[in-house]
């Protein structure tokens, strides 16, 4: 009995754990589940406010076109199964499905025909807007050949497609084939049968002799319409002459405009070299100087070398010493105080201990300058938490400022400046915030291999009560207990007020005047230079004042500075290629689309190289490309620095030629006939408010235009004819019009390999405005922004605050310039093919 009694409690215990183990699968089910509605709900909702911003974009593309704009365009049938409707009202594009709605912005309400699901088509006719007009039913028939280089010896192929789905879904009856448009030959459908609105057809032509030939095809659907396709190719011995004996092997690329016509346009396209030779059977390593870009014409048998260049896969690993962020945070690698201050005790400095943030609330520090008769210390403290002396949620010493919009950074105020009864008149105060972290052995070897060291951080200055007649100052400091180093450029000298170190910000022109304004700017520098080995370091941030009553205007107690730090980032990178001539010879091959590349038009190229095992030197021929550089206004830092990067990019092959141009005036007023003619781009330097008036040489040279900003990008850039939102062009074009929305504040991204986004919605960064060809006009948009903040300026907030602010290396401008002229995203389609060897 025992024995019974044993077996049934073990039988119910396994039970209660079944059904313990069923409980716990279900919950997760569900949270799964759950999660995965989510996700789909939010793919639904992004799908159909891209149909309606790709539907807005073609309308108001065909808009700002003109007279005699055509394009056919693709919208999706359902929105992940769901149907949705389609409707223009009060100038807009509406997508609406399942009780959702989502709108894009139109130009113009004058539209005829109705929009549907698949291929559209779009005209411009006399101003007026026209979807599908009915000669546009008929199919689309394209024709295309197998081989792509025929020889005399190769058994031709040529394939028919007929696409009818934009007409609604008419059915193809039947495709033929003629050599002479007077015979012509009933083609079979490779399914057997015309039965469905796009059809494919092969027909054998067998073998063909060296020569030029020309084969049409017609197509027609069940409606009675006809589409009509040509395809003109040659036959040749070896597809195209070879270009040159001493280079053995070569690979074939076809390049097609399909969307918009291009100008002198840079192309590039990624090769593993070394797969390439192994698929000829060449086990030797790759010889990088022997890469060579041909152009051939596939119908006069003529070669012409072009400019090549190439680079190196490279991929950036970051080390992040530990800032003391709050785990909440670890998203992100900068302290953004989201949740709170991280901090364990106050021991300010180097020499204190690893216990979080500190502030130098003690009355015998003040960091950056204290008078020393002076019997009172102002300097006040305030973080998220209210650990220091006060909560930014509520502010000290007066009203919270506009900016930050939130109360997630930590603050130094230097106020209450009342006259000190031991001095009289003057007054000299200054507060910091710090941590001490650990540079480890791995993060200080990547140093030594040629990595570097770069601090970033936002920050904010509040003139409290907007009559700050002092001198005021941000500044900041890096290093050991062997010496801290202050960051930053010196901004003050031959100023009303100036001290003998460096900073981050100072308004120190007019003592009888606040800025009335809160300035705001990002800090990047390289520290690399302080980081001597493995150990603790400190970094400090802060603000200081210095006031004089030498004109009694007097001052109340609530005047002061606000220092305000956020998104706080230590970052040691280290650039590795992936690059090795043996194992992974992958390179980015880029070249000139030299001339006109008309829409649709194919242009042929090969990519000659050669293995190691044969010699040959590297090209000598620079990349087409001249860039003309025009400095204008006043507020800048970087026109020597501008200038050593386009001299760098000459002396690399990148650029042909440079010019610079000093326009020597505030707000200039750029004209066509300030250009020089054939420049592929233009920087526009740095100013207060310029205006451009380049409606047709914008138009006429398919050109990019750079602007590297100013003070005040909040303010409209005025250009002439046209305007950016999301990368799409609107309005009358014969009225001056602006950019809008570009921000002042430049967001971060770290330095990866990638490309500068010419057609995204999401702009990351506004570092710029960039003007580049699409549609045969051009589009004057904000850059992304790979790589950082370049520190053109970090800019005045008045004109009275004119001064070398600080900039970013030349090294990483080069970087910025280069991928702006050169790394394009909007690429024609490029088509490559198999490597072949010289068979002659």
């Amino acid at each position: 009995m025992a024995k019974c009694g044993k077996k049934g409690q073990g039988g119910l215990e396994f039970m209660i754990l079944i059904i313990f183990v069923l409980l716990i699968f279900t919950s997760y089910s569900t949270v799964i589940n759950n999660n995965s509605a989510d996700v789909i709900e939010a793919k639904k909702n992004h799908l159909s406010i891209s149909i309606a911003e790709k539907i807005a974009y073609e309308i108001n593309i065909a808009m700002t076109s003109g007279q005699g704009y055509m394009k056919r365009f693709y919208i999706p049938y359902n929105i992940y199964g769901h149907d949705y409707n389609i409707t223009f009202s009060r100038k807009a594009a509406f997508v609406d499905w399942a009780g959702n709605s989502h709108a894009a912005y139109i130009i113009t309400n004058n539209i005829s025909g109705e929009l549907i699901k698949g291929y559209n088509y779009i005209e411009n006719l006399g101003g007026s807007l026209y979807l599908n007009p009915a000669y546009t039913q008929v199919p689309a028939v394209t024709i295309s050949k197998s081989p792509a280089y025929p020889k005399p010896d190769d058994n031709i192929t040529l394939t028919i497609i007929s696409d009818d789905t934009y007409t609604g879904n008419m059915n193809i009856d039947g495709c033929y084939i003629s050599y002479d448009e007077v015979t012509w030959n009933y083609t079979d459908a490779y399914d057997g049968a015309y039965d469905e609105p796009y059809e494919t057809a092969d027909e054998g032509i067998g073998n063909l002799s060296t020569g030029t030939y020309t084969y049409y095809a017609r197509c027609n659907d069940t409606d009675g319409y006809i589409g009509y396709g040509s395809l003109t190719f040659s036959v040749s011995t070896q597809g195209s002459a070879w270009w040159d004996a001493d280079w053995p092997y070569r690979i074939s690329m076809n390049i097609t405009g399909e969307d918009y016509a291009r100008h002198d346009y840079p192309v590039q396209v990624r090769i593993n070299f070394t797969q390439m030779l192994s698929n000829l059977g060449d086990s030797n390593g790759f010889d990088a100087d022997s890469i060579r870009i041909v152009e051939w014409n596939d119908t006069l048998e003529q070669n012409y070398e072009t400019a090549v260049n190439s680079k190196e896969i490279t991929k950036i690993d970051i080390l992040s010493p530990d800032l003391w962020d709050m785990t909440a945070d670890t998203a992100t690698r900068s302290i953004d105080f989201t949740s709170g201050l991280n901090q364990t005790g106050n021991t300010w400095g180097v020499s204190g201990s690893d216990d979080g943030w500190d502030w130098t609330n003690s009355s015998s520090l003040a960091p950056y300058g204290h008078n020393a008769g002076q019997a009172n210390y102002f300097a006040i403290f305030g973080d998220p938490d209210g650990d220091s002396d006060f909560d930014t949620d509520v502010g000290s010493g007066a009203s919270k400022p506009d900016l930050p919009a939130d109360s997630n950074y930590i603050a130094v105020i230097i106020g209450n400046m009342a006259d000190d009864p031991n001095t009289g008149e003057e007054i000299l105060d200054s507060g910091a915030w710090g941590i001490r972290f650990y540079v480890t052995g791995e993060m200080y070897s990547a140093i030594q291999d040629g990595g570097w060291a770069v601090l970033l951080f936002d920050y904010y200055a509040d003139d409290l009560d907007d009559d700050l007649e002092e001198g005021a100052w941000i500044k900041a400091r890096f290093g050991n207990s062997t010496s801290m180093n202050y960051l930053g450029s010196d901004l003050d000298t031959d100023c009303a007020y100036s001290d003998a170190t460096p900073e981050i910000w100072a308004s120190v022109d007019d003592p009888n005047n606040g800025w009335d304004d809160l300035v705001s700017g990002v800090f990047e520098d390289y520290v690399t230079e302080y980081i001597t080995g493995e150990g603790w370091y400190y970094l400090d941030l802060g603000g200081k004042v210095d006031w004089v009553d030498s004109d009694s205007n007097g001052h109340t107690t609530t005047e002061g500075l606000g220092a305000y730090f956020d998104n706080i980032e230590l970052m040691i990178k280290k650039e590795t290629s992936l690059y090795n001539e043996s194992t992974n010879a992958t390179l980015d091959v880029f070249w000139m689309l030299d001339g006109a590349t008309e829409m649709g038009e194919t242009r042929n190229y090969y990519i000659y190289f050669n293995s190691e095992n044969i010699s040959n030197n590297a090209s000598t021929i620079a990349m087409d490309y001249d860039v003309q550089f025009f400095h204008i206004g006043y507020y800048y830092s970087n026109c020597t620095k501008m200038e050593n990067v386009l001299q760098s990019l000459e002396d690399n092959r990148w650029i042909t030629d440079w010019s610079t141009t000093n326009t020597g005036t505030v707000s200039p007023n750029l004209k066509e006939s300030n250009i020089d003619a054939g420049k592929n781009a233009v920087i526009l330097g740095q100013s207060d408010s310029p205006t451009f008036n380049f409606d047709s040489w914008m138009q006429n040279n398919n050109m990019m235009i750079i602007f590297t900003p100013s003070k005040d990008l909040t303010t409209d850039l005025p250009i002439a004819g046209y305007v950016s939102s999301n990368h799409q062009k609107y309005g009358d074009l014969e009225t001056t019009i602006y950019t809008h929305n570009i921000e002042s504040e430049l967001k971060r991204n770290s330095m990866s390999y990638g490309y500068i986004d010419q057609g995204g919605s999401d702009i990351y960064a506004e570092s710029c405005v960039e003007a580049d060809e699409g549609d045969g006009q051009v589009m004057i948009s904000a850059c992304d922004y790979y790589g950082g903040f370049i520190g053109f300026t970090n800019y005045p907030s008045t004109a009275s605050e004119t001064s070398a602010y600080p900039s970013a290396p030349e090294r990483i401008l080069e970087q910025f310039i280069w991928k702006l002229l050169f790394q394009r995203k909007n690429m024609p389609a490029i088509s490559v093919g198999d490597a072949e060897m010289n068979g002659g």
